[in-house]
């Protein structure tokens, strides 16, 4: 359920503390973006991107800080199809959107590895956040990641995660009535535990069957079977190319 910009337009300078020889890195990100996926911004507003990155000195705990501050009117759902997927008034507005997210990551031994991963987010005066009697929108979460190698070629993953939207503003499941246009949106809170394996027979390709398993616990409608189920379970298998 977490999920942020995949994307950006712009320029980011990378810099690093400088460090005795054999001990830990720590480094920093300044960056000046379009906004939310786009080569350009329908509300002319560069996005601030500011991380932080530190390395323990053998390289087995990582630890990542990113953030994202801006203007989020008007860049959802434009022209282009590309935005963010969080709608916000017109981009004539100024509507303070900023999301974070803290990662953790720590090599166990040869064959696992763990992370955890906390995520904060608003936006002022989200479009849906009405359905909830809320003028702006927060959502906050984490997840614990496992990954376990079996062999040389095949890892098994799980993931256990918790995410709260306090309006339908950034998990947005929502039946649109077709004679209407009015949305039917959940919120609240979700969980989700997926697991899947991951078979790399050659070192392009990669084959992944999953499982994932769903629970909406909240306001709003039942997020799942149309509105009538609060959970559901998915089976998945994807073939991805990679070049």
């Amino acid at each position: 359920f977490m999920h942020g910009p995949a994307k950006h337009a712009g320029a980011l300078y990378s810099f690093k503390l400088p460090q005795e020889d054999g001990g830990s890195m720590l480094g920093f990100e300044l960056g000046l973006v379009q906004g939310w996926n786009n080569l350009q911004d329908p509300n002319h507003d560069p996005d601030v991107i500011a991380n932080m990155r530190w390395r323990s000195a053998d390289f087995r705990t990582w630890v990542d800080w990113e953030n994202i501050y801006g203007n989020g009117a008007g860049d959802s759902f434009a022209d282009c199809a590309c935005g963010s997927p969080i709608p916000a008034g017109d981009k004539h507005q100024d509507l303070t959107r900023y999301d974070s997210f803290l990662t953790v990551s720590h090599v166990l031994d040869e064959r696992n590895r763990v992370a955890v991963e906390f995520n904060y987010g608003y936006q002022e005066d989200a479009a849906f956040a009405t359905f909830a009697n809320e003028r702006d929108g927060r959502w906050y979460g984490t997840d614990l990641n496992w990954y376990h190698q079996l062999a040389p070629k095949l890892m098994w993953n799980s993931r256990a995660e918790w995410f709260h939207t306090t309006a339908p503003v950034h998990v947005l499941m929502a039946n649109i009535d077709p004679d209407t246009g009015i949305p039917d949106p959940s919120w609240g809170n979700f969980y989700g535990f997926t697991t899947n394996l991951a078979w790399t027979p050659v070192s392009n390709v990669r084959l992944r069957p999953e499982l994932r398993y769903d629970i909406h616990n909240g306001s709003g409608r039942d997020a799942f079977g149309d509105g009538r189920k609060d959970s559901q379970l998915i089976g998945s298998f994807d073939v991805t190319f990679f070049f």
